[in-house]
C-alpha cells in the first residue's frame, strides 16, 4: 500500500508556468488577454486541488484538478493527480480512466505503472482469517507443560453448535427468553432514525458546502472570463483605432512620397547630371503645400533658381517648332510650361493666345490676349486687335445661337 501523504508531496512543486503557457500560447506572437486568463486559470484550480487535499476535503480536489485537466489534457501531473485523489477515496474506474490518460502520454512512467498496480491490489478482496491450526495449538499446550506456563487454549476450526433457548422460571412459570418482533421494530426504527440525523447533520451540511463551493468557484470562472473578454474587446478597439491612425499617417506620407518628396529627390538627381530641363519639369509636378519641411523647401527653391530659366527657354523653342508645323495641340503644352518656367515674358503668352486662336479654342486665347496686354512688353497693340476681333466673333456667334433657339 502506498503512502498518500508521501505521494502527494512529489505534486506540491507545482506546475511549471512558463511549460504551461507554451502549451497555451499562439506560437511566436503575444498571449491574448484570453490566453493569459486560461493560464491564471489553470495555475489557481491546481493550486486549490492541493490544498483541498491538505485539509481531506478530496471530492473539492477531484472538481478542481478534473477542470484544469479540461484545460490542460496534454499534462502528464494533472492525470497523475487526478488518479491519485481517485484511488485515495475509492473511485477505482475514475481512477483507471485518469491513468490511461497518463499512460497515453507516457507509458513508461514508473508511477504510471505503480498507481496500476496500486489499483490491482485493491481490486482482489482481502479475506482475513486468523485460525490458528490445531496442530500448532497441540505443539505450543507441550511446550507450555514443559516451561510451566499456562498453554493457549485450543482453538477450534469447528462452527459453534447452536445453543438453545435458555428457559428462565419466574413465579412457578417457564417461558422461553426471545426478543419481541415488536421490540425489533422499534430497535429499527430507532436506528434509522437516528441514521437519518446524522446524515441530515453530517452529510447534507458537507454536501451542501460542495456544492455552494462548486457554483462560486465557477461563477468566480464566468466572472473572470466574462472581465478578460471585455478586456479584450478593450484591447482590440484600441488597436483598431491606432490601426486607422497609422493607415491615416501611411496614406499621408503615401501622398507626400507620390506628389512631392519623390519627385524632389528625382529633380535633384537630374540637376546633379546636369539634366536641367527634366529637372525643372519634375519640379512643376510637385504640389508644394506637401513640402513640410525646412530642408525640402530650400532644395526646392535651390533647384528651382538653377534651372527654371534655361528650361523656359528649351519649352518656348519646342512650342514654337510644334507652332509653325501647325500642332497647335502640342505648341500648348511646352508653352504653358514654358509660362510656368517664367511667367513674366509676354512673348509666351502672346503664342499660346495664337496657338488657341489657331486651335479655335477662342475663350482661351482672349483670355492670354488679355495678358499680353497687361504685361504690354510684347505686340500689346496687335494683341489688342485680335482680342477685339474674337470677341466680336464670340458675340455674334452667341446671337445667332439665341436666334436659332428661338
Amino acid at each position: 500500500m502506498m503512502n498518500f501523504e508521501q505521494e502527494l508531496s512529489k505534486f506540491e512543486s507545482g506546475l511549471d508556468r512558463e511549460e504551461v503557457k507554451k502549451v497555451i500560447m499562439t506560437e511566436g506572437g503575444e498571449a491574448s488577454s484570453l490566453q493569459q486568463n486560461k493560464l491564471d486559470q489553470i495555475m489557481k484550480r491546481y493550486g486549490l486541488a492541493l490544498n483541498y487535499c491538505k485539509t481531506d476535503s478530496f471530492d473539492l480536489a477531484y472538481i478542481q484538478i478534473q477542470k484544469v485537466a479540461r484545460l490542460l489534457p496534454g499534462n502528464l501531473n494533472v492525470q497523475l493527480l487526478s488518479a491519485l485523489i481517485c484511488i485515495h477515496e475509492g473511485k477505482e474506474e475514475l481512477a483507471l480512466q485518469a491513468l490511461e490518460r497518463a499512460e497515453a502520454l507516457s507509458a513508461d512512467h514508473p508511477d504510471v505503472k505503480r498507481y496500476k498496480e496500486e489499483l490491482t491490489v485493491k481490486e482482489i478482496p482481502q479475506e482475513v482469517q486468523s485460525v490458528q491450526p490445531e496442530e500448532e495449538v497441540v505443539e505450543a499446550e507441550g511446550t507450555a507443560k514443559e516451561s510451566g506456563k499456562k498453554a493457549p487454549k485450543k482453538i477450534s476450526s469447528e462452527k459453534p453448535k447452536k445453543e438453545k433457548p435458555k428457559k428462565v422460571v419466574t413465579n412457578g412459570s417457564d417461558f422461553e427468553e426471545v426478543t419481541s418482533n415488536k421490540k425489533s421494530f422499534i430497535y429499527l426504527g430507532l436506528g434509522f432514525l437516528i441514521g437519518v440525523i446524522a446524515m441530515l447533520v453530517l452529510v447534507v451540511p458537507t454536501a451542501r458546502s460542495a456544492v455552494k463551493d462548486q457554483y462560486a468557484t465557477e461563477a468566480e470562472s464566468y466572472e473572470d472570463q466574462l472581465k478578460a473578454k471585455e478586456t479584450e474587446i478593450g484591447t482590440l478597439k484600441e488597436d483598431l483605432k491606432a490601426a486607422e491612425d497609422a493607415t491615416k499617417d501611411a496614406k499621408e506620407e503615401v501622398k507626400s512620397y507620390k506628389n512631392g518628396n519623390k519627385d524632389l529627390y528625382q529633380a535633384a538627381d537630374d540637376y546633379i547630371a546636369g539634366k536641367n530641363v527634366e529637372a525643372a519639369e519634375k519640379l512643376m509636378d510637385i504640389d508644394t503645400k506637401i513640402l513640410t519641411t525646412k530642408e525640402a523647401k530650400t532644395l526646392y527653391n535651390t533647384i528651382k533658381d538653377k534651372t527654371y530659366a534655361s528650361a523656359a527657354q528649351t519649352f518656348y523653342q519646342n512650342g514654337m517648332s510644334q507652332y509653325n508645323a501647325r500642332n497647335y495641340t502640342e505648341a500648348e503644352k511646352y508653352l504653358k510650361k514654358a509660362i510656368k518656367a517664367n511667367d513674366s515674358n509676354a512673348s509666351y503668352y502672346y503664342y499660346l493666345a495664337r496657338s488657341y486662336e489657331e486651335d479655335g479654342k477662342t475663350a482661351q486665347a482672349i483670355k492670354y490676349y488679355d495678358k499680353v496686354i497687361e504685361l504690354g512688353s510684347y505686340r500689346p497693340t496687335e494683341s489688342k486687335t485680335r482680342r477685339d476681333q474674337l470677341k466680336a466673333k464670340q458675340s455674334t456667334e452667341k446671337k445667332t445661337e439665341s436666334t436659332t433657339e428661338k
